[in-house]
Parts: structure tokens; sequence; C-alpha cells
């Protein structure tokens, strides 16, 4: 095993982002395109997948009928083909013993720390700062005091502190959000953090088992738990995406106790995963391979830019019972089209794909040649490049197959 990179931030070692992206190239390595999954062995898995989809086509053509015009979208889209959230890998999955949770709650306690609201206090720090009053918690991403969290914990940039697990206390001097995901970064004042690797997406498979570590008292050991994935492709809400925003997350096999909701999440082999988040009935990790293509940009002290298209659609290869007319005879591609109560509008006003003269109703199938289907989305090709970068559509309108070169623009959330 390679040894953990603790890297530090550019102010006082790094001048380059080539240097930056070097930190983490055994784990967080540049993807010239989301990579599409095996389809070799156990085709049972992939039986049972087309049984699922079969049966839910059925089950929104019965509830078509059942219904009628009560059901939304009618009209506009009549079925969400949810059996395509979960996208299968069939490499032997990862179980953790033990002795190997021991391991990663040893390894990485003293990257955890935990985040709270500043008190004004002549109290000392255990006395002011009680655990149960935190926001949650979150992990060192460089020994000078780049930490890593999410919206859940942090979604204002008020002040803040963070308390390490030596119980040592360091107040948070930048907030940085990230627009396109529900990451966060804290800067403290630090020299010598200890930090973790992140693991790259790929290195992930649905059965996997995941630590989730989560600060019990100060000066203490983390508590665990230990989860399984059930999905890398967990969506919810409305199934209309935007081309700038990430949409996915990791669905966990169970929900989890309250306690471990805002922890953090590792693999069996001690890198990190993602926050943790709880959603009604389910538990969802956000990953922090989100992150990889800002990262030279926030260790530069910088906020991160994120690119945009100016869109919002549905994927094709996820809806059920779509009309001809717009489906335009194809079974995959990203449909331009606004949400249901078209509080997002399908193509954003002076946006770059409004400048290249895109509509409601087009379809991207394809960007710079690469396909968009149930596995490569069009959000994942967008966010895999930079603000200014120059794209090739391939857009169906009116049925017909056209080539639209787009320059990407600055994406803001606000």
């Amino acid at each position: 095993m390679k040894p953990k990179i603790s890297p530090t931030s550019p102010k006082s070692k790094i001048v380059s982002k080539t240097e930056v992206e070097k930190l983490y190239q055994d784990s967080l390595t540049k993807i010239e395109q989301p990579v599409k999954k095996s389809a070799n062995g156990f085709l049972w898995h992939l039986f049972f997948v087309i049984i699922i989809g079969f049966l839910s086509g059925l089950l929104a053509l019965l509830m078509v009928l059942a219904y009628g015009p009560d059901l939304p979208y009618l009209n506009k889209i009549l079925g969400y083909n949810t059996s395509l959230n979960n996208i299968i890998t069939f490499r032997k999955p990862i179980q953790a013993t033990d002795s190997e949770i021991k391991k990663v709650i040893t390894d990485n306690a003293a990257t955890i720390v935990t985040i709270f609201d500043k008190k004004k206090s002549d109290q000392n720090l255990l006395s002011a700062y009680k655990i149960n009053e935190s926001r949650g918690t979150g992990f060192v991403l460089t020994a000078d005091g780049y930490i890593v969290t999410s919206r859940d914990v942090v979604s204002t940039a008020n002040d803040l502190v963070i308390i390490d697990n030596d119980s040592k206390s360091y107040e948070v001097n930048k907030v940085i959000f990230d627009p396109s995901s529900s990451l966060v970064f804290l800067k403290v004042n630090a020299t010598s953090l200890k930090t973790v690797s992140l693991v790259s997406g790929k290195n992930l498979s649905v059965s996997d088992n995941i630590i989730i570590l989560q600060k019990n008292n100060f000066g203490q050991t983390p508590l665990a738990v230990r989860a399984s994935i059930s999905s890398l492709d967990y969506t919810s809400g409305e199934p209309v995406r935007s081309s700038s925003e990430f949409f996915r997350s990791i669905a966990l096999s169970e929900k989890l106790p309250d306690f471990f909701q805002k922890g953090v999440a590792f693999t069996v082999g001690g890198e990190a995963v993602g926050m943790v988040v709880g959603r009604d009935s389910i538990t969802t990790v956000v990953p922090f391979y989100y992150i990889k293509n800002i990262l030279s940009q926030v260790l530069s002290g910088e906020n991160p830019l994120r690119p945009t298209l100016g869109v919002n659609y549905f994927n094709l290869a996820d809806l059920i019972g779509l009309p001809e007319k717009m489906s335009q005879g194809y079974l995959n591609g990203a449909l331009i089209y606004s949400d249901q109560q078209e509080v997002r509008p399908s193509v954003m006003p002076k946006g770059p794909a409004k400048k290249a003269g895109l509509e409601e109703g087009d379809i991207i199938i394809a960007v710079d040649g690469h396909k968009i289907d149930n596995v490569n989305d069009l959000s994942d090709y967008i966010l895999d490049h930079q603000v200014g970068d120059l794209v090739s559509l391939t857009v169906v309108h009116k049925g017909m197959e056209i080539e639209k070169k787009v320059t990407l623009e600055e994406f803001t959330n606000k």
C-alpha cells in the first residue's frame, strides 16, 4: 500500500495546479469520460434489472390508466424508471472485519473534527462547547487547515470553530461553498493536522462495506458503524436535472441511527468516501470525489468556478412511456425541458445554450462525441470541464441531428 500524502495548501509549498493534481493522483485521477460499467459476469444481475425495469414500466402504464390527469407530468412525462438509479457492478464486494473497522477508527480518529458555532465565553473549551451542541463533523483535507464538510452541517458563513481530536480549537477564517454540490470547505490556521486520502468513484462497488465515524466526546476515539452500499447512482425528488449540478449520491442499504447522521464515511481501506446525509427513510453519502476538479482553486484560496451549459433536462434513459413527439425516436440523451412548476426554465436566459440557439424539446445525445445514456449523464460531461472550455454538442432538433459549438460559462447557484 502506498503511503498517504499529507498535503498543505499552495500558499506554503504548492506553486502550480499540476502539483495540486499530483497530490491525489493515486485516488483522484482525471476522468476523461465517465466510466462505463462492465457487462461481464453474473448475468443474472442484468436479468434482474431488466425484469424490474419491465415491471416498473407496467406499473407506470397502470397508473396512467387508473389516475389519468392526477399524475404529475402527464402530457409531459408518463413515468420515471427508478430501477436505473442503481448501477450494478460485478466485482466481489468488499466486506469489513472487526479488526479492519478498528484500524479505520485508529488511523482516522485524528482526521475527524467537530464543528461548532463560535461562543463568547470565559469558560474553558470543554465547558463552553458540548458535543451534543455541535453542527456535525468534517474531515481534514490539508495539514495547514482545509476542512471538508457539507451544507447539512454548515449552511451559512457564520462564526465557526472546529475542535480536533486533541481537544484543540481553531477559529474558522474562511467558508467556501461548492456551487455544484452540497460540499463545503472551511479554512483554519494550522500547521500539522493529520489528513486523509480520498477514494475515487471507480474504486467503489455496490455491496461494499463502508465505515461511518462520528465523534462521541472530546479526546476520545470516534464511534463507528458499518453499512453497505446499495446504490452508487441514487437520485431523489423530481427527475429534472441541471447541467451544472451533481445530482447523484451513494445510497446505503439501511437507515443509520440519527447519531451517525452528518458523520464521515470511509472505505474498509481507510479512504474518505463522503459526508453522511439522512433523507427521509434513507441514508445517503455525498461523495468527496465531486471536488477533484476544483481542488487547485480551493487550495489556492479562491472561490471555485464551476462550468454551466445553462439547461435543465430529463435523461431519456430514465423515462417510461414518453410520447414519440417528445422523444423524436431516441431512447438515450438529455431532453431539454423545464420542471413541473417551471421554476427551472428549460434554457437559462443569456446562458451558453441560449446563445448557441438550443431550445426546449431539443435532445443532446453526445458531448464531444461521448454518448449520453443511463450511465453517462449530461452533467457528468459538463462538470468534467472548466469554465471557458469549448464543447461540441450533438443535438437532435426537430428530428435532425446537428452539431453545436458551445463555450461553457461560470455557474452560480445564487
